[in-house]
């Protein structure tokens, strides 16, 4: 408001003495005369030089990071309020007499939500940082920190090591609140929440497996409470200390009243949120809307966990505000916008006395009168509500008297001359003005509880004196107002205890109340793990974190929630673990397992099962689609009638094969299915005749892409095919399951389960795995080891013992292979040759070897890999400035370009030259890969390529002849779908079928053989490269140093050139 004193008017220019920083703001300039009137708008910025309003100073050690915050006496920045930030140096040791000052700041400096962050202190931030504070777009402060930095008595630490707080010491940040002490003074577990239950990883067969240790009744980590502002650091509680791409983290935040509100928490640049690869999440300068239960789950690429549950809330005290009014007790707010034609506000008051003004807002006419307000308040017992839009005051009163010390809602509504008041559920009272003006001009601030001074509002407002009570929500137009937070000015403010102990016994079940001023009562309860409702009055009503342990809690109409349990737990709360030998499906039980491999024209099955027909006589026992709509070709066995029925489809019409045989109830029966093409046969122990059919139409292949399904299926995720009707779940026992001639082992090759249960083994020897009287050995509950006698070997006793077995005769640990009639092969290291392996071998020249056909080369993916990973940064230079190459190295689906270079000179007309696709262990891949591959191979002298991307297998002959004893250059192509082959100067071109376009391969590259031709590639090579390989290139690399850079080698000698 203009004092007089300070400023007055000549002619046309407005006169400041001593002006304020309260000076700032726009000024409205009006001319009159006979011709007419004229308006101008004049802007007033208060500066003074380069002194700042507010100074603080602060001390930086050198290496550390720092947040820092305006030093403003306005409250914490809103929607109003806005902060800029300018650096000058002219404080820094090295600076000239000139200041420096520029909006450009440091690089190691960002504004995060208004806070200044500077990571790792440089003698290059000493200076001053001016902080300069507007509202609504007018500069009202101009405050500074002057940051000096000192170097620290020791060493600094990486950005990716945690500083222990006393001694200095740099340790891995991924041992920060990993529940290891790992700092002399313990700082690197302090302020960390706690783990619900403690898990370890267990390496297995290459396959990281997480095991659940404690789990086993429905708990949570204890409740923390932190205050506004702080800084929260909370651990996933896994413990693995190492940095394995394979794992990734995911947090989720639930509402601490409805669990089924909830949030994916996410770490992204310039925020104040940040999740390390240990999963430890830490959020700086917390705010009311961080509290909330948190959930850390763990991925490894097979299966999911819950590894930690942290109720936390951040502690918000004195907000919700009381007015005493002794002698006055107001606080002022933004003036309200975008209410000249409607307005609604909602507001909570608890009332101590009967009368006083709750809330004003006004306006002035252009002689400096009162002009249009609206006002609500307290006239004996009755809220009042009264508004002036230029035609005099229209007045409402609420149907009903209201009680003191009691909270009710105040809810009004303007619209046009039309207001309405409503209080609690009374009646609602309505009332129009006369005036016809139906604007509403409002420019003062909006007084609550109170106005400082008469002489501002109206004198027909209908209130004497202010409001003595409590406030608590305060809404106008769907916006929400924090009063104590959002207050441009407060005075003779109390505070409201809305947690006294009437409040929280309303608190049950051991439910906590928390102040939130934006509920009625000026509170909410903050429930125990089990508990939900605005009053934790509800137990197991719906899902809520933890409630199924590590199982998936999923809303039942009838039972409130059901809890799907993983493999090796059940229960009500999944709470129990079992030990599953031979599977029992029932209650809708599945097993999920990785999609089949080499099924595009073989699709062998063997299951043995044990139904039960008491449920339903129509049940399903696998699936397997190609997409999850249930829409293109699919596989799929059932007992439909208490009959087997096999039916799939190649993209033509499904074949339907169907036994007569009836099944009986709780019996034991093998049922084997053997597919080709077209062509399927189905078979079932104790019936007379196979029974057989052909798909119609011409399509052979059978293209699956989704899990394979036992005993169920997802349905949350997967749909049948529409011709597929009325299967349930299958209720029973299954005992062995093999997809082309191979074992599935329900326990480590399982990707997702639900509800399964054991069927009534209790030990793996029941079953006599051990051949030729081979002794079983229980290991644990669920491995086993046999024990052969002298003259066998193997897993399960099914080998006699060779030459190699019982002499041992290869030297330097080369591998020895049976051959017949006592006779053995030693297959030498790289470095190595002889019939024993006993010969040091030099190589004169390390990029060119010889091999018999027996040998092969190992490199590591990561050849080829990072030759993807150059190419596909390349091409995303032009279109991104910083590419996320990292996940690229993580991600199976290849970039488009892959090349191979080598020379050769051969002395077959046939044999293998290189393949890049599964491993051995092939079948241990994440969900979704394929046995996709790239091969190169020398057939009848000419070379050969075929690559298949998971629809079908490409081509490439070369009809060039290579075995005439000279050197060749070869290069190897494939992008997309297209390849190609250039044999000297000779290329060639072919490309693979159906729509698939990425080559899915996670093996290593091999050339010259591979050590299993038959699990590798199915029987589709079987013969090594016999002669000399030289200038083998990867990519955009140099001719390879086999000796050193081969992962695996064997069987190589120099070659003679």
């Amino acid at each position: 408001m203009i004092d007089g004193i300070r400023s007055r008017t000549i002619t046309s220019r407005l006169i400041f003495h001593g002006i304020e920083y309260t000076d700032a703001g726009k000024y409205l300039c009006t001319v009159v005369n006979g011709a007419g009137r004229v308006e101008a708008i004049s802007e007033i910025i208060v500066v003074d030089g380069r002194d700042a309003q507010n100074v603080r100073e602060e001390v930086a050690i050198s290496g550390a990071n720092l947040l820092l915050r305006c030093p403003t006496e306005f409250v914490e920045p809103n929607e109003y309020l806005d902060i800029e930030w300018e650096f000058d140096d002219y404080y820094h040791p090295n600076s000239v007499n000139n200041r420096s000052l520029s909006k450009r700041l440091p690089e190691n400096v960002q504004i995060i939500r208004n806070l200044l962050n500077i990571r790792s202190v440089q003698t290059d931030n000493v200076g001053r940082y001016f902080c300069y504070v507007t509202w609504n777009g007018s500069l009202v402060e101009q405050n500074a920190i002057i940051l000096s930095v000192k170097e620290p008595s020791y060493h600094n630490c990486d950005e990716d090591q945690f500083m222990c707080v006393t001694s200095g010491e740099c340790i891995d940040i991924m041992l920060r609140c990993n529940m290891v002490v790992d700092c002399s003074d313990q700082s690197d577990e302090e302020s960390c929440a706690r783990k619900l239950t403690t898990f370890k990883p267990i390496l297995m067969n290459d396959e990281m497996i997480i095991h659940n240790q404690t789990l086993t009744s429905v708990t949570t980590a204890e409740k923390r409470t932190i205050p506004l502002g702080d800084e929260l650091i909370i651990s996933c509680g896994f413990h693995n200390q190492v940095t394995d791409p394979v794992f990734s983290f995911t947090w989720t935040k639930y509402d601490s009243t409805n669990f089924k509100q909830k949030t994916t928490i996410e770490s992204t640049v310039n925020s104040t949120i940040r999740i390390y690869p240990n999963g430890t999440l830490i959020i700086a300068n917390v705010s009311r809307s961080d509290t909330g239960t948190y959930v850390c789950t763990v991925n490894n690429g097979i299966t999911t966990i819950q590894t930690a549950m942290i109720p936390i809330t951040v502690l918000i005290e004195g907000n919700v505000p009381r007015f005493t009014q002794t002698p006055i007790s107001f606080l002022t707010l933004p003036t309200l916008t975008n209410a000249y034609l409607s307005l609604e506000m909602a507001i909570g008051i608890k009332p101590e006395q009967p009368d006083g003004l709750i809330l004003y807002i006004g306006g002035q006419q252009q002689d400096g009168s009162q002009g249009d307000f609206i006002s609500i308040g307290l006239r004996n017992h009755y809220v009042e509500f009264h508004y002036e839009l230029g035609g005099g005051t229209s007045s409402i009163r609420s149907a009903e008297p209201i009680i003191m010390d009691r909270w009710h809602l105040i809810h009004v509504t303007r619209n046009g001359n039309i207001g309405k008041l409503r209080v609690d559920d009374q009646d609602l009272v309505s009332t129009s003005s006369a005036a016809k003006f139906i604007g509403l001009d409002l420019s003062s601030p909006l007084y609550i509880g109170n106005v400082p001074d008469s002489d501002l509002i109206s004198q027909f407002n209908g209130f004497d004196h202010g409001f003595v009570g409590c406030i608590s929500l305060f809404e106008s137009n769907s916006q929400s107002f924090d009063l104590m937070k959002n207050a441009t000015q407060q005075y003779g403010i109390g505070h409201c205890d809305t947690c006294e102990n009437t409040q929280q016994q309303q608190c049950q079940n051991g439910g906590e109340c928390r102040e939130n001023i934006h509920k009625l009562e000026g509170y909410e309860c903050y429930c125990q793990s089990g508990f939900s409702g605005e009053r934790c009055q509800s137990f197991a009503e719906t899902c809520i974190p933890g409630i199924c342990n590590d199982g998936y809690c999923r809303d039942d109409p009838i039972m409130k929630f059901k809890c799907e349990c993983p493999f090796g737990r059940s229960g009500r709360y999944c709470e129990q673990s079992i030990t599953i030998l031979e599977p029992l499906f029932n209650n809708g039980a599945f097993l999920a397992f990785r999609t089949p491999s080499n099924t595009l024209n073989r699709f062998d099955l063997v299951i043995r099962i044990k139904p039960d027909f008491s449920l339903s006589s129509n049940q399903l026992l696998l699936y397997c689609g190609q997409f999850e709509n249930g829409t293109g070709d699919y596989a799929l066995l059932a007992i439909v009638n208490k009959s087997v029925e096999f039916r799939f489809d190649t993209g033509s019409g499904a074949a339907i094969i169907r036994s007569t045989m009836i099944l009986i109830d709780d019996e034991w029966i093998d049922i084997v299915i053997r597919r080709n093409g077209r062509d399927a046969e189905l078979q079932i122990e104790g019936a007379m005749d196979t029974i057989s059919g052909r798909t119609p139409g011409k399509t052979v292949g059978l293209n699956l892409g989704t899990p394979l399904y036992v005993g169920g299926y997802n349905r949350t995720r997967i749909s049948l095919p529409t011709t597929i009707h009325h299967l349930d779940h299958f209720n029973g026992c299954i005992s062995q399951l093999k997809i082309n001639d191979k074992s599935i082992d329900f326990y480590r090759k399982h990707i997702e389960s639900s509800n399964v249960d054991n069927c009534g083994l209790v030990s793996l020897c029941q079953r006599s795995p051990c051949l030729n009287n081979g002794n079983c050995l229980e290991l644990n509950e669920t491995t086993y080891r046999c024990v052969c006698n002298d003259d066998y070997t193997g897993n399960h006793c099914e080998r006699v013992k060779g030459f190699c077995e019982r002499t041992m005769p290869c030297a330097n640990n080369a591998e020895c292979e049976n051959y017949e009639q006592d006779s053995y092969f030693c297959h030498c290291p790289v470095g190595y040759s002889g019939t024993r392996c006993q010969q040091l071998v030099q190589f004169t020249n390390p990029r060119s070897v010889r091999m018999n056909g027996q040998s092969y080369i190992r490199f590591d993916r990561s050849f080829i890999t990072q030759s993807i990973i150059i190419n596909h940064h390349q091409q995303q230079q032009q279109q991104q400035p910083q590419p996320q190459i990292q996940s690229i190295i993580n991600d199976h689906h290849q970039p488009t370009l892959i090349e191979i270079r080598f020379k050769l000179r051969t002395f077959a007309r046939n044999g293998l030259l290189v393949f890049y696709g599964p491993s051995e262990n092939y079948e241990e891949y994440p969900l979704g890969l394929r046995s996709d591959f790239l091969a190169a191979s020398i057939n009848d002298s000419h070379v050969q390529m075929t690559f298949d991307l998971g629809s079908g297998q490409g081509y490439i002959h070369t009809d060039y002849s290579i075995d005439d004893g000279q050197l060749h250059h070869v290069v190897l192509r494939l992008k997309d779908q297209e390849g190609s082959v250039r044999v000297d100067e000779n290329i060639y071109y072919g490309q693979s079928p159906g729509n698939k376009n990425t080559l899915n391969a996670d093996g290593d590259i091999y050339f010259g053989g591979l050590p299993d031709y038959q699990t590798m590639t199915q029987g589709l090579y079987r013969h090594g490269f016999h002669g000399c390989l030289t200038d083998i290139g990867i990519g955009d690399s140099d001719a390879i140093n086999i000796v050193n850079s081969s992962k695996q080698s064997r069987n190589l000698v120099p070659c003679d050139e």
